[in-house]
């Protein structure tokens, strides 16, 4: 969450001429309500069952870009599918970029939703230590993210053909 993987995702899918595909925002269209309303109606559970639904049937031999939500590798074993289907790349960021970034969306992501800046600070360092051995499974890890075109430049020789 706010480490840039839409910005990124969508300029690497423009260089290779293919489609961009946000999980969270095809889970909202399939749904027909939002990731906040999901969570708060459903629970987390019922949208990490979601999201295994949509990785399980994703094309395995359409060229793509997909941005994942932060969770998404961490339940129900996606990481592993993530890696078995496609070039699967970690977009390390450092926890002051993720506040500042997150710190205007509060109300727009349901798992931060009305936190104070304390809690949010909080809750990225527990998230990244949660999630850096997973996250760390990628076939590429990318430091802060700062100029798009040199990471592009990294993740073209990884594409599979």
């Amino acid at each position: 969450m706010g480490s840039g993987k839409t910005t990124l995702g969508k300029q690497l899918a423009d260089k290779l001429k293919c489609p961009f595909v946000d999980t969270d925002r095809e889970i909202e269209k399939a749904n027909s309500t939002t990731i906040s309303q999901l969570f708060a109606e459903k629970g987390e559970m019922y949208f990490r069952e979601l999201e295994k639904n949509f990785i399980d049937e994703m094309e395995d031999d359409c060229l793509q870009v997909v941005a994942v939500g932060g969770g998404l590798p961490c339940f129900n074993r996606l990481m592993d599918t993530l890696l078995q289907k496609g070039i699967v790349v970690y977009l390390r960021t450092s926890e002051q970029t993720l506040f500042n970034r997150l710190l205007n969306d509060l109300n727009e992501r349901p798992l931060i939703e009305g936190m104070g800046e304390e809690q949010l600070r909080s809750f990225i360092d527990v998230k990244l230590r949660e999630r850096e051995k997973m996250y760390g499974q990628a076939h590429l890890v990318l430091d802060e993210v700062q100029n798009v075109q040199r990471i592009i430049q990294e993740i073209l020789p990884l594409q599979k053909n």
